[in-house]
């Protein structure tokens, strides 16, 4: 059966595929009721606003499809938003998160019985001589519990934008939020340091010249496509950033 196309969505195979809608003014979702196909006009029926919907066919609040959009990430797309959600398990390599989880066991396993008997000893400055080692068995344990439960929201507006990170982060470092208007570019690039899980970073490149890291410790695939979305949302032209 061909497909067909209306002003509210699309329409394949017979069956209604809405568009999500939201009012420009007050930023409610608009139903099917209250849409003008015709003349291609919509009203809110929360503020009464009238707004043209001549783009309506081509806007897409949910991003490519899952074929094509790298796995974990989670996209919504509103006029007056987008929201990007990112599941770090599922956008970090599998092999060497493995690698990393099994030499973090065998590292840690390793210091536990040294560090239990200084402890039980009561000799503390003993820690001193192996502090390297129990830093780098913290560290790769950290990174393996975050790339395992963390989540990162990234919420974007023309006013600002905000990045949270969950359920494991420290403390004073779970949010941060930068006004869109000082925000000049966005750019994927390597990380300074040999961080384990990934030496790829997700940078903003402000307007006054600083560099802020937004995101880290992830694919490239997967930064590079929300360095698109919020390029494209905040009507940002991609240039090469040195």
């Amino acid at each position: 059966m061909k497909a067909q196309k209306s002003a509210y969505g699309q329409v394949g195979m017979g069956v209604d595929q809405p568009l999500l809608l939201d009012c420009p003014a007050c930023h409610s979702f608009i139903s099917q009721g209250d849409i003008n196909e015709q003349k291609s006009i919509a009203s809110c029926s929360h503020c009464d606003h009238v707004f043209q919907i001549d783009d309506a066919e081509n806007w897409d609040p949910f991003g490519p499809s899952l074929s094509a959009q790298p796995t974990g990430i989670e996209v919504l797309r509103l006029r007056s938003m987008l929201e990007l959600r990112i599941k770090h398990l599922q956008s970090v390599d599998r092999k060497e998160l493995g690698f990393l989880a099994f030499f973090s066991l065998l590292w840690n396993g390793a210091l536990l019985p040294f560090v239990f008997n200084i402890i039980s000893s009561g000799t503390w400055i003993l820690l001193l001589f192996i502090s390297v080692h129990l830093v780098a068995g913290i560290s790769m344990l950290w990174y393996l519990l975050t790339s395992i439960f963390n989540t990162t929201s990234i919420d974007v507006t023309k006013q600002q934008v905000r990045i949270s990170t969950s359920p494991i982060t420290l403390p004073g470092t779970n949010e941060v939020i930068i006004q869109t208007p000082e925000i000049d570019q966005l750019f994927v690039s390597t990380t300074k340091t040999n961080s384990p899980g990934g030496n790829y970073g997700l940078y903003l490149l402000m307007k006054n010249g600083k560099k802020i890291k937004l995101l880290d410790k992830l694919n490239r695939t997967t930064l590079m496509q929300i360095e698109q979305e919020i390029e494209k949302y905040l009507e940002i032209s991609d240039r090469p950033v040195h």
